[in-house]
C-alpha cells in the first residue's frame, strides 16, 4: 500500500453501515461515521466518496464468519463484489465475530442504552474490525 494512504472498515448491516479508519501512520483506529442502508446502488456510491475524499487504500470488511450460511454472510459478500465493480482498492475480510457484542458492552459502560447508541455501536464495531485486522497484521510481522 502506498505511503500516506489510510485503511477504512466496514461494519455492514442491514440497517446501517459502521464505517471507521485508520490514522495515515496506520496505528490508530478511529470511528468515521456511520451511513444509512439504502441498497447497494445508493451504498456503494457513498464508500466510493469517502474512499476518494479520504486517501483510502485498503478496505477491511466485517464477515460473520461464524454464520457462513447466513443471508448477512451472503450479504456482505454480494456487497464487497459490486463494490470491487466501481474500484481497485483491495478488499479483505475480518471475521467480525464478537463485535457488535463488544461495541454494546463499551456503550453500557459508557452509560448509553443500546436504544440511544445504536449508531455508535455500528460505529464502534467497524473500530472492533480495524483495531482486529491491526493486531493481525502486526503479528504476522
Amino acid at each position: 500500500m502506498e505511503k500516506g494512504k489510510k485503511i477504512m472498515a466496514l461494519d455492514l448491516g442491514t440497517k446501517r453501515i459502521g464505517v471507521a479508519m485508520t490514522d495515515e501512520t496506520l496505528l490508530l483506529a478511529q470511528p468515521y461515521c456511520v451511513l444509512k442502508r439504502e441498497g447497494n446502488k445508493k451504498d456503494i456510491p457513498k464508500i466510493i466518496r469517502i474512499i476518494a475524499s479520504e486517501n483510502i487504500g485498503k478496505i477491511v470488511m466485517g464477515l460473520p464468519i461464524s454464520e457462513k450460511k447466513s443471508t448477512m454472510f451472503e450479504s456482505v459478500k454480494r456487497f464487497c463484489e459490486q463494490l470491487k465493480d466501481f474500484t481497485d482498492i483491495p478488499v479483505e475480510y475480518i471475521d467480525e465475530t464478537m463485535t457488535t457484542a463488544s461495541a454494546k458492552e463499551i456503550l453500557k459502560i459508557a452509560g448509553y442504552s443500546e436504544k440511544k447508541g445504536r449508531q455508535i455501536i455500528d460505529m464502534l464495531s467497524a473500530v472492533k474490525i480495524l483495531e482486529s485486522y491491526l493486531r493481525s497484521a502486526e503479528d504476522k510481522k
